[in-house]
């Protein structure tokens, strides 16, 4: 590596225009090409078909949709599994696909193409749509408020929807709240019976009159002409001029005649309110590639423009910016590498000379930038996780920049010029440099073989954390060389009387460490059992007081007040129970805590899963103060507070209380039954769920079998068949007269618009009105319903849940996982109803599932990431040393850096978590590093002649400098994210926590027992073979067994 160190001593102007390319670059893609979020964008490797059937129950759909659809795509190619949710009116079947697929789109088009071929669909069901499940995650919701013309508030929204769609960077605009907009013919009953007309005869003359249809192409002399007839843009006016039929007086009847038209808006399905008023949402995602902070800031800008142009009663307002949380984090953890970096470069000048304390710092920026580059073209983000890789690699960037500036400056100290200390102080460290690197990767680089939407979301560490080392690792063999060869005085300066006190304690130091390690290795098998002793006892403690879970949680400013009232219940009753438990959550929260409240009421936001629907659900996102602004509580004390005031309202209706999701993953109590009877599965939950609900922590505990809607169920009698009706053509009859004949759409510039044709509301808000509904038989001759069915009153079922095409029914709930954890629970449900499958044969019982499951998956996947890293750094060092046993020596550092990580967590009083298993599996490269070096030094000794005892305790004493200073930056850089972390980047601390008191105690391990473990394996290298392990290596004795 000599002629390296030479290139870039005698090349500085070369070597300074890298540096600076790498600096400017670096600067402008973070500045102006690197977009800003709170969490890396994750695909879900799923699949959706949404299939719309108005008016059907969820056991017709399930019957004639949802499992004709499971069917057609069973045979999908990497198919990982098929779930569905059927409910009134809507099927949602969600496919996923298994992480090996690498193109999902075409698997899309496989799906659609299969569902195709679905013979027999139902004739009312609109087309299934299939699509890849995309994240889509808000940027900011805007709310316009008050009371105003429904005319007039389209107009406003649609002018709005535009401006923001055209913002760079905005995906899409969802709008919530306003009904769309609808032409709607009424027809009089009595009419269609006078005149012998339906409703569908009505829907087709209407159809006609609006169509707009090719003609052909016209070819003349003066060239071709496309021949277009042209329907009218359709008005209620012009609609009612429409001819039906020829009177018998020679006249023609016109639909104005026989119903009324209005253009007007369809009938509510959802609504949105803002702090207790009516409200219009507009929620804006992002693209891929769009900021958040710019994406906010730009539609922040249009709000106050329109505040201006909006009438007194109607207010305009945002919510929920996660931009203000990018920011925030952005900004906690830029603080945190700050005050990492400031530590890191005061442990430098206070170990060595400042002037190479400043080269070595220089590292720092330059591994950043590098780093920053190599993301903007790899398409990757800022956000928690690429910072937080980044604060990770804060003093790990400089230990090869330590190892090397500290070898070049004892050259140069001990009288050589600045370039040849330069040249040889970089070459004579650089393969040991080079494979502390390369261990550091190998630790790393497997973490980017976890699978699954986990891998993705947490596979953006070890990236950003292997760039910034290969570009650290340039600046340490490349820049730094030059630097000190054209920076140092010729000759070593006169040494300040600060720096000679200091030099006079940290030699104190070296000297006592030297008599201590002398004596560790004088009763080194004592002091080596002594050590495996106390991490047994450490191991053994962890284990029976540490629990462990998915992720810790942290101080959010979030959270969800979910209502599911009665399923009979209407929008607006659903929309009063609302407004009382609004009241009571404003009344719990002060004034000075909360921020917002805002309801959806018609949908429910699922946690890691598909929305649902209904006019009896309604959910509240409640946004409070930053803690310490305004709010002094932590939030879990505010949701208690809310759960209890809420409850009183609650009657037979069901309102939770839940955290927003730290992190990706499932619910914390998810249980699967499974079977085909809907009344088993009820009972079996029933009991379950009296189980979970007397567990400690558990809160919130329901289960997905609800009963529906009430039904009027229509039976046709024998006679009606007879008189050549079939179920189907009374089906449509009614639905077109009660939810409405979909006539035709027209285009505005803004929308499609429906026409559609019914009977009038007034006509079929009661139950007389099916009774008494006039069946229009095959001939053209009216029957009364009730002559021809029975119509029984029944129950239905509000939606039906499947697990791979088998009926089942889920568990959810909260839990307080600082009392119980997932994994708890889940073992003690699983002992407690194992006899389940005997006592109801063909019905079974998941409990991994959840939380659980991704647990138990990620775990599994850390487990083989940690063997297969062990099994590179073995490789490395013994390509390195070469040398079998040898590695060993190095890689002890490791479990005992695992007791540190556990001491670590003990006394922090955290539980363990996958943040935790990661930093232990990062660990692993990390710790090896200082014993690397100096096991290297003591071979190099060695091979010269030393005795073993004197190289062990020389090499120990010239490595201990930059040992201590390559572990105390890397700690450093971690402090403040270990020890003071708040709001979500409490999120991220365990892992900081893992490697920080990990590296504190590998650091012990690597100057005291390092040393005995290596005299022991050389003394059982000399009782097995005669020769000790570096003797055998050289080909020669170069010591007695003596020491």
């Amino acid at each position: 590596m000599r002629k390296l160190a030479e290139f870039s001593v005698d090349n500085p102007v070369t070597v300074n225009l890298i540096m600076i390319t790498i600096l400017v670059m670096g600067v402008v893609l973070y500045m102006y090409k690197m977009p800003k979020e709170v969490f890396p964008e994750f695909s879900e490797n799923q699949i959706v078909v949404t299939t719309v059937y108005p008016g059907a129950s969820a056991e017709e759909i399930e019957k004639n949709v949802t499992l004709k659809i499971e069917e057609a795509v069973s045979d999908l190619d990497y198919l990982e599994d098929i779930s569905s949710t059927t409910q009134e009116g809507l099927s949602m079947v969600t496919i996923t696909i298994s992480p090996e697929a690498k193109n999902l789109p075409k698997l899309v088009s496989d799906a659609q193409q299969a569902i195709n071929q679905i013979d027999e669909f139902p004739e009312d069901a609109d087309d299934p749509v299939v699509k890849e499940m995309q994240p889509n995650i808000p940027v900011i919701t805007v709310s316009l408020y008050g009371e105003i013309n429904l005319r007039y508030l389209k107009n406003i929204v649609d002018d709005l929807e535009d401006e923001i769609q055209t913002v760079s960077g905005v995906s899409d605009v969802r709008i919530s709240g306003l009904p769309d907009r609808e032409i709607l013919v009424e027809v009089q009953p009595e009419a269609l019976d006078r005149y012998g007309l339906t409703i569908s005869a009505i829907s087709n003359a209407i159809r006609e009159h609006n169509y707009d249809l090719p003609g052909g192409t016209l070819r003349t002399s003066q060239g071709e002409f496309l021949v277009r007839t042209v329907g009218k843009s359709p008005t209620a006016k012009g609609l009612e001029r429409i001819p039906l039929i020829t009177t018998a007086t020679g006249g023609e009847l016109r639909l104005g005649e026989v119903a009324v038209v209005r253009d007007w808006f369809e009938d509510e399905s959802s609504l949105g309110r803002f702090n207790l008023q009516r409200a219009v949402n507009l929620t804006v995602t992002k693209t891929r590639s769009g900021d958040a902070i710019e994406v906010s800031e730009a539609v922040r800008r249009l709000v106050d423009e329109y505040r201006d142009r909006l009438p007194g009663t109607v207010g305009i307002g945002v919510f929920n910016d996660t931009s203000v949380y990018v920011k925030n984090r952005l900004e906690t953890l830029s603080s945190s590498g700050v005050q990492g970096l400031i530590m890191v470069f005061a442990f430098l000048l206070l170990m060595l000379n400042t002037r190479v304390a400043f080269m070595v710092t220089l590292g720092i920026p330059i591994s950043f930038l590098g780093a920053i580059i190599i993301m903007a073209y790899a398409g990757m983000t800022m956000n928690m996780m690429s910072m937080f890789a980044l604060i990770v690699v804060l003093g790990l960037v400089v230990d090869d920049a330590v190892v090397i500036g500290e070898n070049v400056y004892r050259h140069y100290e001990s009288g050589l010029s600045p370039r040849e200390a330069a040249i040889r102080g970089a070459s004579e460290v650089s393969w040991p440099v080079i494979a502390a690197v390369a261990t550091t990767v190998a630790a790393f680089m497997p973490l980017l073989l976890i699978p699954g939407t986990m891998g993705v979301f947490l596979g953006v560490i070890p990236k950003v954390v292997i760039f910034a080392l290969l570009i650290s690792l340039l600046e340490a063999l490349v820049i730094l060389p030059s630097h000190m060869a054209d920076y140092l005085p010729k000759t070593p300066p006169e040494p300040s009387r600060l720096r000679r006190k200091i030099n006079s304690v940290i030699d104190g130091v070296i000297s006592r460490y030297g008599v201590l390690v002398n004596h560790c290795l004088e009763w080194r098998y004592v002091f080596m059992a002594s050590a495996l002793a106390v991490s047994a006892v450490i191991i053994a403690y962890a284990v029976l007081h540490i629990p462990f879970r998915l992720f810790q949680d942290f101080e959010g400013s979030q959270f969800y007040v979910s209502v599911e009232a009665p399923p009979s219940s209407a929008l607006k009753d659903t929309e009063e129970l609302v407004k009382h438990v609004e009241r009571a959550v404003y009344q719990t929260i002060p004034e000075e805590e909360l921020a917002s409240l805002v309801t959806n009421v018609g949908f429910l936001m699922g946690r890691g899963k598909s929305n649902e629907q209904g006019e009896n659900l309604a959910q509240m996102i409640v946004e409070l103060n930053d803690l310490g602004k305004g709010r002094l509580r932590p939030i879990k004390d505010v949701m208690d507070d809310v759960r209890t005031a809420v409850q009183p309202f609650a009657g037979q209706s069901t309102i939770t209380v839940q955290a927003v999701q730290s992190g990706p993953g499932g619910d914390p109590i998810y249980i699967l039954i499974s079977g085909a009877d809907l009344d088993v599965l009820r009972e079996i939950s029933g009991q379950i769920q009296s189980f979970i609900k007397d567990f400690p922590g558990a809160s919130d505990v329901k289960d997905s079998l609800e009963a529906g809607k009430p039904e009027l169920q229509v039976q046709l009698k024998p006679q009606a068949y007879a008189l050549g009706l079939t179920d189907s053509m009374v089906a449509g009859q009614l639905r077109d007269a009660f939810i409405g004949a979909e006539s035709s759409k027209f285009q505005t510039s803004k929308e499609d618009i429906d026409i559609r044709v019914r009977l009038p509301q007034s006509r079929t808000n009661r139950i007389d009105s099916l009774t008494h509904f006039m069946v229009t038989l095959p001939s053209g001759r009216k029957v009364q319903l009730s002559e021809i069915a029975t119509i029984a009153k029944n129950k239905g079922i509000s939606a039906i849940a499947r697990e791979n095409r088998k009926r089942a029914l889920i568990i959810t709930g909260e839990l307080n996982q600082d009392i119980t954890t997932s994994k708890m629970l889940s073992e003690a449900v699983k002992k407690k109803f194992a006899d389940i499958p005997k006592q109801y044969p063909g019905y079974s019982i998941e409990t991994e599932r959840g939380e659980v499951e991704d647990l138990n998956e990620s775990m599994a996947a850390l487990g083989s990431a940690f063997l297969l890293g062990l099994l590179l750094i073995y490789f490395i060092l013994g390509t390195q040393f070469k040398s079998y046993l040898q590695p060993f020596v190095v890689m002890a550092a490791i479990p005992f850096g695992i007791d540190g990580v556990l001491l670590g967590h003990i006394l922090m009083g955290q539980d363990l978590g996958l943040l935790s298993m990661i930093g232990l599996v990062a660990l692993s490269g990390i710790v090896v590093n200082d014993s690397l070096v100096l096991v290297d030094f003591v071979n190099q000794r060695r091979r010269e002649g030393s005795p073993r005892r004197s190289s062990l305790v020389e090499a120990g004493m010239v490595r201990l400098r930059p040992v201590v200073l390559t572990s105390v930056t890397t700690m450093g850089g971690l402090f403040f994210l270990a020890f003071f972390a708040s709001g979500q980047a409490r999120f991220l601390s365990p892992m900081a926590i893992s490697i920080f008191f990990g590296l504190m105690a590998s650091t012990v391990i690597t100057l005291l027992i390092v040393p005995c473990l290596y005299a022991i394996l050389d003394d059982i290298s000399y009782m097995v073979t005669g020769k000790t392990t570096a003797s055998r290596k050289s080909g020669e004795v170069l010591q007695t067994q003596g020491g």
